[in-house]
């Protein structure tokens, strides 16, 4: 979002230049901002002014989020079996697979411990599948990992699909208990096996999403005096469009977004759901006051540790103190307790035009977003296969159709899951219900 100018252009050319480069920069921003929210271009706010009179200070969105795991990959993603409280939490990828291949989901279901199995081996049961495609895939998914890279870092997960299904499912409350394909095995599928299929089957969203801003490859990025990341891509997304997309989605679009929360090397993904924003004069970043009084021109901006790096010359400079709430992750054997929301602040500020107009800003806070995303627009989270898949299943009251088998071992061999087979296992958890026959 920023262009720059040789010493020479700024020395020589600036009075001719510095409103031009100023709009380019505005235009350009503007340009993301479009491609990004789910609203016309004509509906979108640029101006605090504008957000002021709309009342865009602040939105909650109407949704009741639950919280969930991120499935990490060095546990083997949902082939982990989180169930068994007699298996340890904190051993390598190495171990966890080791112990699915010697004792084996033919022994569990041989002892009677079908439920203590992990989410995608309960899912390979149900769907009939003896060579557990899904389950291994999992597993692949580790070993490619560990090939490649040598090593599995711990924050690696299912973290954007478990994101997305926490604001687009409704809430698993019970367990399911329901047949499999062979009327054999009777499955409990506990709320959390519905979630970590529900991320599963989110996480296809992870292609041709909408970004804004680059992610940091540096696991300590090199700083400035200011405290302003040296590296391009550490330096996140920037302050103003971070601003627009927040109050153009959550507050005029009423839809959530997401974010990646960590500013370096790792990536961890949550929905924003609510914000509520204050501003401050940069002189004074202890007091918030209004926006009329907290705007200043530059040249009165004592000290401005980010001078160097301002877009051409704004009319005026503002402090923002920026509260998102988000969704917090909970290991799935402690769900029960807890917490759902997790406020975090940001400040930072922003760089305004003549008609307050935002065209960029600069962080204050070391902690902030790495960049944020939208899933592609239109998207569905369901795989190709499905296509063929014509039959509809009441889980409540008929069986799984026979046809469904092959469908799913097509998908599990990509690493996904049957859309219709989860979203009614969610409906059914949500609904206090149980599947077909069962007493």
């Amino acid at each position: 979002m920023r262009i720059k100018k040789s010493i020479l252009i700024a020395l020589l050319l600036q009075p001719l230049l510095l409103y031009a480069d100023q709009d380019l920069v505005l235009e350009k921003g503007r340009e993301e901002i479009i491609n990004f929210v789910d609203i016309h271009k004509s509906e979108i706010q640029y101006s605090l002014v504008e957000m002021e009179k709309k009342n865009l200070g602040s939105a909650k969105l109407d949704l009741s989020p639950w919280v969930g795991y991120y499935w990490p990959l060095n546990r083997g993603l949902i082939s982990y079996r989180w169930a068994n409280n007699n298996i340890p939490r904190t051993e390598s990828w190495e171990f966890y697979r080791d112990m699915v291949v010697n004792d084996s989901a033919t022994t569990y279901i041989s002892k009677g411990e079908i439920n203590l199995l992990s989410p995608s081996e309960k899912y390979d049961l149900l769907l009939g599948d003896t060579n557990l495609t899904l389950t291994k895939k999992m597993w692949d998914w580790g070993k490619t990992e560990l090939e490649t890279f040598k090593k599995i870092n711990t924050w690696a997960g299912l973290h954007p699909g478990l994101a997305l299904a926490t604001v687009n499912m409704p809430e698993p409350k019970s367990p399911v208990k329901i047949w499999s394909m062979s009327k054999k095995h009777l499955i409990t599928f506990y709320p959390e096996d519905i979630k970590a299929l529900g991320a599963i089957m989110w996480n296809l969203a992870s292609d041709n999403a909408r970004t804004i801003g680059e992610r940091c490859l540096e696991a300590t990025p090199a700083k400035e005096e200011s405290g302003r990341m040296v590296a391009p891509a550490c330096q996140d997304i920037d302050p103003g469009l971070f601003h627009l997309a927040i109050v153009n989605q959550l507050g005029v679009a009423k839809k959530p977004l997401f974010m990646d929360g960590s500013f370096d090397e790792p990536v961890w993904n949550y929905p924003i759901i609510s914000y509520s924003y204050k501003f401050f004069n940069p002189n004074k970043p202890n007091e918030t006051t209004t926006f009329q009084d907290a705007a200043i021109k530059p040249y009165k901006y004592e000290k401005d540790p980010f001078s160097a790096y301002r877009n051409s010359n704004p009319e005026y400079i503002v402090g923002v103190r920026m509260e998102v709430t988000t969704v917090p992750y909970a290991v799935p054997w402690s769900t029960a307790n807890a917490v759902k929301e997790k406020p975090i602040l940001y400040r930072y500020d922003l760089e305004l035009d003549s008609n307050y107009n935002i065209i960029s800003g600069e962080w204050y806070t070391q902690g902030r977003p790495d960049f944020i995303w939208e899933p592609a627009k239109d998207f569905e989270p369901k795989t190709s296969v499905e296509e063929f898949m014509d039959e509809k299943w009441a889980p409540d009251k008929e069986y799984i159709p026979s046809t469904w088998p092959s469908y799913s071992k097509d998908a599990s061999k990509m690493g996904a899951v049957l859309s219709p087979v989860v979203k009614n296992l969610f409906w059914l958890s949500a609904n206090g219900l149980n599947g077909y026959n069962v007493e």
